[in-house]
């Protein structure tokens, strides 16, 4: 069972940024990579902040949660069917369910039942929209042609339809995320304040993940020497420990030839920031929902909430058998649900 380290110190405060970042930061430009603007290795604790809660700063809040290092907590009322937020992935990969050309490479949206969609001019990955391709434009720059649109020989890809373990497909694309300055700061604060997994330092899975960073370097990393030091195994255990426990399956209505929903489908993983701030509870309050045909996440609410009521999601499914959600939740996640449906169900299991 590998061990949960919650970054939740000064959470009320979002005090500092990590030293992780720094380091990154500071290697990449001491490497000589372009930026667009003055070098900075902090942000503003209001910024971040903002950045995190979007829209949603007004319906809710960010506080430690006790025994839960950190939680979304109601700053007024609401009733039933409210969305309390909406967040766009930071990152999304396609599920194998989808053929290249069939979707969105920002958004996964269906793309071949619309009248007009976008290609990249070089390797022909679709967009739904030119939003979506100008969004994309930095990430894609540097997974053209390799992990996007037609590559040319993608030693992940292969790794991914050999073994169907997607982590380094994922790595990647955080990778090329992080390497636009611009947003490079702001993006690897935000992924600092997400729970992780402690990858182990030796045995099966420290081989495991030796196996991924040799494929990532070849395929990606040996293209960029100028951040090789910043993103060492190091940087990168880090970022499948967040995977680890972030991960949301998107879930959309597929589309038929009169674009109308017609089934849910499996549409692939996407990685949120504020939406990985949800804890979980058997019995939630809130329910996510994919409503846009795409990987925009809605948060909607359950049930009626009240003023300083914690938010919570269900991780696994919160029907199943009490045994199962333990089994579910330790193997899963490493912790045990302590809710008032688990706590009196074990009661109930124990006067059996």
């Amino acid at each position: 069972m590998m061990s949960i380290l919650v970054n939740a110190s000064k959470l009320n405060n979002l005090k500092g940024t990590s030293t992780f970042n720094i380091n990154i930061n500071t290697l990449i430009k001491r490497n000589n990579v372009k930026s667009t603007r003055k070098a900075s290795t902090s942000l503003s604790n209001e910024s971040i902040y903002k950045r995190l809660m979007g829209k949603s700063i007004d319906k809710m809040e960010l506080r430690v949660s006790p025994q839960k290092g950190r939680g979304l907590f109601a700053k007024s009322s609401f009733d039933a069917n409210t969305i309390l937020s909406q967040e766009e992935a930071f990152i999304s990969i396609p599920s194998n369910q989808l053929s290249k050309g069939t979707y969105c490479v920002n958004c996964l949206k269906m793309v071949s039942l619309l009248k007009s969609s976008h290609n990249c001019e070089k390797c022909g990955a679709s967009y739904c929209s030119s939003s979506c391709q100008t969004k994309s434009k930095s990430q894609h720059s540097i997974l053209c042609g390799k992990l996007e649109g037609e590559p040319a020989e993608s030693k992940i890809l292969e790794y991914v339809e050999k073994t169907g373990r997607e982590r380094p497909y994922l790595a990647a694309k955080i990778f090329a995320k992080l390497m636009n300055a611009r947003t490079r700061d702001r993006d690897w604060t935000l992924l600092s304040m997400l729970i992780y997994s402690q990858v182990p330092d030796d045995g099966a899975v420290k081989q495991l993940m030796d196996e991924q960073f040799d494929i990532f370097r070849e395929d990606i990393l040996n293209d960029h020497p100028e951040a090789k030091e910043a993103f060492d195994e190091k940087w990168y255990k880090r970022i499948i420990g967040i995977l680890s426990l972030n991960l949301f399956k998107v879930r959309i209505p597929h589309l038929n030839k009169d674009l109308q929903p017609s089934f849910e489908m499996d549409a692939g993983k996407s990685l949120y920031f504020l939406s990985s701030m949800y804890n979980h509870s058997c019995i939630p309050n809130v329910s996510p929902s994919f409503t846009g045909a795409n990987s925009k996440l809605e948060m909607i609410s359950n049930t009626k909430i009240e003023k300083d009521d914690e938010l919570f999601i269900s991780y696994i499914d919160s029907t199943l058998p009490y045994e199962e959600r333990k089994e579910l939740l330790l193997e899963a996640y490493g912790f045990e649900c302590n809710c008032a449906k688990c706590t009196g169900e074990l009661e109930s299991n124990k006067r059996v």
